[in-house]
Order: structure tokens, then C-alpha cells, then sequence
């Protein structure tokens, strides 16, 4: 499935611009919106060369993506905000405890923790 030129500046936003090379966090060299295949230290590029590295990465992941991944994950988030606003409507809700309780910034007021 061929990204929209949205798509594109979406994740352009994201990845943000580096027009030189670093040492990312995990310890890859990485250069403009996150390209990672045969960057050397000390290597500099322009935004256009930024934009062509990243159109050249998004071919792999255009070509495994499919028109039914994603209609599938749009209905798992249209049924996540649908599940939203019924507990919002009708004040039931009930949680339950994941991982992602770790960075919530409601337990003290959750009842999975308060009891």
C-alpha cells in the first residue's frame, strides 16, 4: 500500500530531522528521518537527500503493508472509542490491570489499586 504524501509529513514530524549523523540510543548510526543502512560517523546530507533515504526505507514497509491491515486496525480503534464513550455515557467501567498501569498517572484514584 503506497503512503500518502500525509503519511509522509506525518512521519517526517515524527522522526524528526537530523542532517547529520549520531549514535542513536541504541547504539546504531542513524542519519535525517531515522535511516540506519551504511551510515558512517561524521556523514552529512541535505534535507532532499533526507527525504529520498526515507522514501527509499518506506518502499519495504509499503510493499508489506496491505489495503486489509488497515481496515483492520481501523476498526480495532473505532471499537476502542466506541467502548470509550459508552463507559464515559453510562459511568461503567472496569479496569483491569496491565503494563501499561506503569506509566498511568491515575492509580491512586483507579480501583484496580485502591481498595
Amino acid at each position: 500500500m503506497k503512503l500518502s504524501p500525509t503519511g509522509f509529513k506525518l512521519i517526517k514530524s515524527y522522526e524528526g530531522l537530523r542532517l547529520n549523523s549520531y549514535l542513536c540510543p541504541a547504539g546504531v548510526w542513524t542519519i535525517g528521518y531515522g535511516h540506519t543502512v551504511d551510515v558512517q560517523p561524521n556523514t552529512k546530507i541535505d534535507e532532499k537527500q533526507a527525504d529520498a533515504l526515507l522514501k527509499q526505507d518506506l518502499v519495504k514497509f509499503e510493499k508489506t503493508v496491505s489495503e486489509s491491515d488497515i481496515k483492520s486496525v481501523s476498526v480495532d480503534i473505532r471499537n476502542t472509542k466506541n467502548m470509550i464513550d459508552k463507559a464515559c455515557e453510562t459511568g461503567v467501567f472496569q479496569p483491569n490491570q496491565s503494563i501499561l498501569c506503569n506509566w498511568c498517572g491515575y492509580k491512586t484514584i483507579c480501583p484496580v489499586w485502591v481498595k
